[in-house]
Order: C-alpha cells, then structure tokens, then sequence
C-alpha cells in the first residue's frame, strides 16, 4: 500500500486511504473526508486514479467481509445488487451512479 501511496499522492488530499488492491493495477480506498466518509470506494487506475469508480461497501468492515468471502469463492459482489445490498443495506443510500452495478 506504500507504493499506492507515494504513486497517487494526490490521493490523501482527497481523503482517500489505500486499503487494499485488486491485482491489477486497480485500489480499494477508505474515504476519509466528505460525504461518503467511511465508505470504500474502488478507483481503477487506468481509466482515471484521480476518480473514483464505484463505492464497493458502505464501511471498511464489511468491505474487508466482502473481499474474505471473495476469496473464499462467494459470488455476486461487487456487482450482484440483490446479494449486496442484503449483506450491506446502507450502500442503499449512495447515489446511484456511484454504485457498483451501475457500470
């Protein structure tokens, strides 16, 4: 995450701390500061590192639930709304075009 970190310095400016990383270039931030403060958000580097993509969970605590059960072979996130939003209901109250099943 240091190296997230000094690459996208802008990063902190924007309230965003880098908490995990796809594999592919692509980050997980906490944001920190503004509106969706506590959220984390997926940033996908190539398109644009200064943007945010989509809001993955509606805290870290259960994005980091989200991303274990992930790994472990659970389907439907980020992108299922129905399996989403049951295990995560406060995504309800991110504006729409932030969400992940938007894109």
């Amino acid at each position: 995450m240091a190296f997230r970190a000094a690459t996208y310095a802008g990063w902190l400016q924007l309230g965003w701390l880098p908490v995990a990383g796809d594999g592919f270039g692509n980050s997980y931030v906490l944001l920190i500061r503004g509106p969706l403060a506590g959220c984390v958000a997926f940033v996908e580097a190539i398109a644009d590192p200064d943007e945010i993509a989509y809001v993955a969970a509606s805290n870290l605590w259960t994005f980091l639930r989200f991303l274990f059960e992930k790994e472990l072979g659970a389907k439907g996130w980020p992108f299922g709304s129905k399996v989403v939003l049951a295990a995560d209901p406060d995504l309800a109250q991110i504006p729409g075009d932030l969400l992940p099943w938007a894109h």
